[in-house]
């Protein structure tokens, strides 16, 4: 019944139980509540594997979509994605739950929080919302982002000249919140965004000014993380048919901090297909057994 999402209700069907009275004429079929709680028991197990694994997540990104069938039966599908530490990409489908309320960008919002708090999913882990361009998702990722104020923000395209001094800032604030925080009021919390580092990063790249004992070892950090940033674009870029994240496996060694910063950016999906594809999967079923 699972693997062919069949109904419940099959397990009493005329036909059903004739075809296992014939395979096994002295079986006592289990009744429909019998198979219940069996598939309730699973979920649970399932659904506590899937915590377990979520925590360990370092970054974590979600793909939504929201689908209507022709009989005005709308669903949301929500998928979540994060990097192994084998730097292999891990995907689940956290929920495909019916709606029966307006599809408004409030109630999306509400409903995709709901989700990530069913699977303990802290909101400092979430990195980014990959959905489609429907105006009511798009409002809601908004509200999303206000609420969790991490999500990631993409340069736009007049700005891609700023990679690298973007990356440098970003790369200076991983390093930062894997360091202990110090009694030190002046230092920018770890739980902002990656582009207040950049304030605060500025001048340690840009200036010649002595700096005190307390500061030196700040300083030679910031010196190593700008030493890796150059290192890396350095580096002669990847072909098409090769994968960035085999070579991430190899050169992570080389490129501590920026490896940790590519953990959270590369399991970005570069579309909402995996949300999709979990309607494309049970409307192929339905068909199949019409």
């Amino acid at each position: 019944m699972v693997t062919d999402m069949r109904p419940l209700s099959t397990v009493e069907d005329a036909g059903f139980k004739a075809m296992i009275s014939t395979f096994h004429p002295n079986y006592e079929l289990p009744s429909r509540t019998f198979f219940t709680k069996q598939m309730e028991k699973k979920y649970e197990g399932v659904k506590a594997k899937m915590k377990q694994a979520l925590q360990e997540a370092e970054s974590i990104i979600l793909t939504t979509d929201i689908w209507t069938s022709i009989a005005t039966e709308a669903y949301m599908g929500v998928t979540c994605h994060h990097l192994g530490k084998n730097w292999k990409m891990v995907s689940h489908c956290l929920t495909t739950m019916p709606l029966e309320e307006r599809h408004t960008a409030a109630n999306i919002a509400q409903w995709i929080e709901e989700v990530i708090t069913k699977f303990d999913i802290t909101a400092e882990k979430i990195k980014a919302v990959v959905h489609d361009n429907g105006a009511n998702v798009v409002a809601a990722s908004k509200i999303l982002q206000e609420r969790f104020r991490k999500l990631l923000r993409f340069l736009p395209a007049d700005e891609v000249f700023k990679v690298q001094n973007a990356v440098r800032a970003m790369a200076l604030a991983a390093k930062q919140q894997v360091r202990q925080p110090t009694a030190s009021n002046h230092r920018t919390s770890s739980t902002e965004a990656p582009a207040a580092y950049a304030k605060e990063a500025t001048p340690f790249f840009d200036s010649d000014t002595t700096t005190s004992d307390g500061d030196q070892d700040e300083e030679k950090q910031l010196n190593a993380v700008e030493q890796e940033v150059l290192m890396y674009f350095g580096e002669h870029p990847l072909s098409k048919k090769e994968n960035p994240l085999t070579w991430w496996e190899k050169n992570a060694v080389r490129y501590p901090t920026l490896a940790e910063l590519a953990r959270s950016l590369l399991c970005i999906p570069a579309t909402s297909t995996p949300s999709e594809r979990l309607f494309s999967a049970a409307l192929l079923q339905k068909r199949g057994q019409a």
